[in-house]
């Protein structure tokens, strides 16, 4: 999505990343990979932001972050001139770097949140949250009862779409919070809502150390805390 042609005379080219992340940058001659470097950014706290392109709209922290949440509001985007309609934007929250030490294959991951738009085009309230690994992610959808047809799962390097697998489960978006978990023990993750387990796999993919979180809400949402922990203990909490 992001390739680039450059000139094959010049020895530099540099690009912009506008959100923290684990990414890795490849050089191709053709479709061979001749070179790769992996890109780490961290960030110092909260990146909130709405998806645009080129460039998203980044929200002021002191605005989002209030009432011990995360929060943005329908009127926060209007004041930025963000339509709601007909496309309802991808708002973002992302924080990278606080989780170094922790690894695919023992965690456990906790948090509440809410999505706070349904009006037109975000009937479905699709929401993601993404576990950031190094070169990979875990990818957890949730939507209104009945979108399910429309979630795509991405968890241990296998890929599940909700027009070939049961993933109704996930169709848990409602008025309230909802509690997410999702752990990984040797090569198994487990997703729960609620404290109910709803779907487990077997990973493919390497141990991967974990590197942030992202959560993703078509239109608006809220987040109200969020913990990282492994076998020794707590490794990341966070209140707001």
């Amino acid at each position: 999505r992001r390739r680039v042609q450059i000139p094959k005379d010049k020895d530099t080219y540099t690009s912009i990343y506008y959100l923290p992340g684990f990414f890795n940058a490849k050089l191709l001659v053709g479709e061979q990979i001749v070179q790769a470097r992996d890109v780490y950014i961290r960030s110092d706290d909260w990146v909130a932001a709405v998806g645009r392109e080129p460039v998203p709209i980044y929200l002021p922290l002191d605005e989002v972050r209030h009432d011990g949440k995360l929060s943005v509001t329908e009127a926060q985007l209007r004041s930025l001139d963000v339509a709601m309609q007909p496309t309802p934007p991808n708002t973002v929250f992302t924080n990278v770097g606080r989780t170094e030490g922790l690894f695919s294959n023992d965690f456990s991951f906790s948090t509440r949140l809410r999505h706070d738009y349904k009006a037109g085009a975000a009937a479905c309230q699709q929401t993601r949250v993404l576990i950031l690994l190094k070169n990979s992610a875990i990818i957890i959808p949730l939507s209104r009862p009945g979108c399910i047809a429309e979630l795509s799962l991405f968890a241990g390097n296998k890929s599940f779409n909700g027009t070939n697998t049961d993933l109704s489960a996930f169709g848990a978006i409602g008025d309230t919070y909802l509690e997410l978990s999702c752990i990984g023990k040797d090569d198994l993750l487990t997703i729960a809502i609620n404290g109910k387990p709803i779907f487990s796999v077997e990973s493919d993919e390497e141990v991967r150390e974990i590197v942030g979180i992202r959560y993703e809400f078509a239109g608006t949402g809220s987040v109200e805390e969020l913990s990282f922990r492994n076998a020794t203990g707590l490794v990341w909490e966070d209140f707001f």
